[in-house]
Parts: structure tokens; sequence; C-alpha cells
């Protein structure tokens, strides 16, 4: 996949890769910033937005790195829960079948061209002796 470079004021050139194997890689000519631990990377805006060990990061790239990091949410204490959706009422949703329909033979017609006008020959003057 191509780089998304991540926008800011000056210009500072990163560019965040997503490698088919796995993994994401944010550099700057020989900088690399670590990111062993990130699940996923994108960017929002100026900002750049990832998730490692269960929270959800956000920072703003600079010429040296990421700075003005900070947490936006911590999901480490959030569990799964079964629930049903609010349209089943809690029960399972059951289809009734819908009768049979009898259909005749399946036949193709053949397509309809518009019809062609026919030109308006009204104003059409015999041609004069010459």
């Amino acid at each position: 996949m191509g780089p998304d470079r991540i926008p800011s004021s000056g210009r500072v050139g990163w560019d965040l890769r997503h490698h088919l194997r796995g993994g994401y890689r944010l550099s700057r000519g020989d900088l690399v910033a670590d990111t062993r631990d990130w699940d996923w990377a994108d960017i929002d805006d100026k900002r750049l937005v990832w998730a490692a060990k269960g929270c959800l990061w956000a920072g703003v790239a600079r010429k040296n790195g990421i700075e003005q990091i900070r947490l936006l949410h911590d999901f480490n204490g959030m569990r799964f829960e079964a629930l049903p959706a609010p349209y089943e009422g809690g029960q399972p949703v059951r289809l009734k079948p819908s009768p049979p329909t009898s259909v005749g033979p399946i036949t193709r017609k053949a397509p309809r061209w518009p019809k062609r006008k026919k030109a308006n020959r009204s104003k059409v003057h015999p041609e004069a002796d010459y």
C-alpha cells in the first residue's frame, strides 16, 4: 500500500505505511518511530491516531517525532457481553415462510428498439427546374 502523508504545519514529511504482513511503519527519512505495539493507525485530519495495548492514542507529528501524545480511551477494562438486538425483543427472530407462487415458464423477450421518427417531408420543396 502507498504511504499516507501526515499533514501538518511546516511540512514535516512523515509517512505512515501499513504492511501486508501486519504492522505499521511511521518514518521520516532516517527517523523511524517505534510502532511495534501498534494494532492499528490512521491519520485523522492533522493528527495521528493509533491503538496499542488496548488503548486509543492520538498525537501530532512534528519534525523530531510525535508530540502532544494523549490517551483518548483505555479499553482494557471492557469485556464482551452478548446482548440481543433491540429489534429482536430478546427473542430469536423466526421468519415466516412465504407462500409459494406459481410462475409460468420464463421467456426472454426481444429488446424493443425505439421507433425511428420519420422525416418531416412537409417542409421539403420540390426542386425547381434549372
